[in-house]
């Protein structure tokens, strides 16, 4: 039952995002308000990205935690998740890249702090 409401929230977000893609210039910020109020919130969606590799569903966690990337790419948290779950995919290419990114942008965030004496 919990894993058929994750497939349920995946297919949703999947379904949401690509109606987003495909909308028109025109009225756009009026259907975009309405979408947003709709949409579960950021946190909402990296715990379920969480769920979904603890239940062994890494695929469907890639596919929310793309798109979480898509919204906004400065979060480490999100690069070093989905690093984890291409390695559990096994697609160690994409896996090091991953992580490559979760590093930068890590560093980008957490200056060099100078060793203390």
């Amino acid at each position: 039952m919990l894993t058929s409401s994750f497939c349920f929230l995946c297919t949703e977000l999947e379904r949401r995002a690509k109606l987003l893609n495909e909308e028109d210039d025109a009225g756009k910020e009026e259907e975009e308000e309405e979408e947003e109020s709709n949409t579960p919130t950021y946190d909402f969606r990296i715990n379920t990205a969480k769920i979904l590799v603890e239940l062994e569903e890494p695929q469907k966690a890639s596919q929310v935690l793309e798109m979480l990337l898509a919204e906004d790419d400065e979060v480490v948290e999100i690069w070093y998740l989905l690093g984890y779950v291409y390695v559990l995919l096994k697609e160690r290419k994409a896996a090091e890249e991953t992580l490559k990114k979760a590093k930068k942008v890590r560093t980008g965030v957490l200056p060099s702090l100078p060793l203390l004496d």
